[in-house]
């Protein structure tokens, strides 16, 4: 048993029938006797268990610590050498481990290097913050490939998943709001290749009334990367909301642009106002926005809208969009299929350099 009573937390197991403490164990002797090998076995007290620190020592017939004949050539002065009673040794641990209220470290380890196989299979055993600490302890000594962090976060799935979202999903706006939410790297890079990290989703940009409506909402607030940043505001739609509309040109070369488009860019300027004359301003975004070095500064707006495959056909349709969304000033038109592409580029999936900025479909 261990002795209830003890000093400063440290214990020691106890003989009831000798009633005295039981501080070492005898691991072995020489043959002369002349030296014997003892663990000392001190118990920690933590609630209502216990575990144990072990101190091993040599000594002599005369319970004297025995002195090393000499240095090793490792420079360390002294040992203990248990290897001559390792049996004995490890029937103490056992024997420790099946004390009631004592607790034996029950981690596995190996004396021999484990193949990458076991200790990735380890390692996914642990709890979220292990594996967190496991990652960050190791990312200060190995430098990981843009290609190897696309493993790791799955990022090729992902853009497998968006890929499908194209056709499958190419109506549903909250489908693309959760999927865009949970994949915020998508936006890596923004319009004229600037990182864009996002900030928020769903963020207010202001304009509440003293009744409390009127206030305006948008999908994702950005903000470029450097050593000073600014505020973008980003619109989603769906890869299905129509660029052009109507059958026919309206005159010769030119066509109507699709109505929910148009609405979807007047409230995204009307959001960039708002955003810089009112939201940016209060004192709570000014703080948060101020810590993290994010400044407003004529906010630009990205609307992620349709896709270049409704234009394909006659050369007159993607020269009417082009020409429209070139000729805005403080908006930028991101089509799907563009925002597709970056991904790919992100991921590796595609040529090594970036497509060209809002290049037509190829006829």
């Amino acid at each position: 048993m261990v002795n209830p009573t003890g000093s400063e937390g440290f214990h020691y197991f106890y003989d009831k029938r000798r009633r005295s403490l039981i501080k070492r164990f005898l691991l072995g002797e020489s043959a002369q006797r002349k030296i014997r090998v003892f663990c000392e076995v001190t118990l920690i007290q933590k609630g209502d268990r216990f575990t144990p620190r072990l101190i091993f020592s040599r000594r002599t017939a005369d319970d004297e610590i025995a002195k090393e004949a000499a240095a090793t050539g490792s420079g360390i002065k002294g040992r203990v050498d248990v290897s001559d009673y390792h049996e004995n040794f490890w029937k103490l641990i056992n024997w420790i481990g099946t004390c009631k209220n004592v607790d034996v470290p029950g981690e596995s380890f190996s004396l021999v290097k484990a193949n990458d196989a076991a200790l990735i299979e380890e390692a996914r055993d642990r709890d979220p913050a292990t594996k967190a600490a496991i990652v960050k302890a190791l990312a200060g000594e190995v430098s990981f490939s843009q290609k190897e962090i696309n493993q790791m976060l799955d990022r090729k799935g992902k853009l497998e998943d968006f890929g499908r979202g194209l056709t499958d999903h190419a109506g549903d706006e909250g489908w693309w709001q959760k999927f865009l939410n949970e994949n915020k790297w998508i936006f890596g890079y923004g319009l004229n290749y600037q990182i864009l990290n996002i900030e928020q989703a769903q963020p207010n940009y202001g304009g509440t009334r003293a009744d409390g409506r009127g206030g305006q909402r948008g999908d994702y607030l950005g903000a470029t990367q450097g050593d000073l940043s600014f505020t973008r505001l980003v619109e989603i739609k769906t890869p299905a909301t129509a660029l052009i509309q109507g059958r026919d040109e309206i005159r010769s070369g030119a066509w109507s642009l699709g109505k929910e488009m148009l609405d979807g860019l007047a409230q995204l300027q009307a959001n960039c106002d708002t955003w810089e004359k009112d939201g940016s301003r209060t004192d709570e975004n000014r703080d948060r926005f101020d810590a993290a070095g994010v400044h407003t500064v004529e906010p630009k707006g990205i609307l992620v809208v349709g896709s270049l495959d409704q234009l394909k056909e006659p050369r007159s349709k993607y020269q009417t969009f082009q020409r429209f969304r070139e000729g805005l000033h403080g908006v930028e038109i991101l089509t799907f299929d563009e925002l597709h592409k970056r991904a790919s580029f992100i991921v590796g999936q595609d040529e090594e350099d970036p497509p060209d900025e809002a290049s037509p479909p190829a006829r």
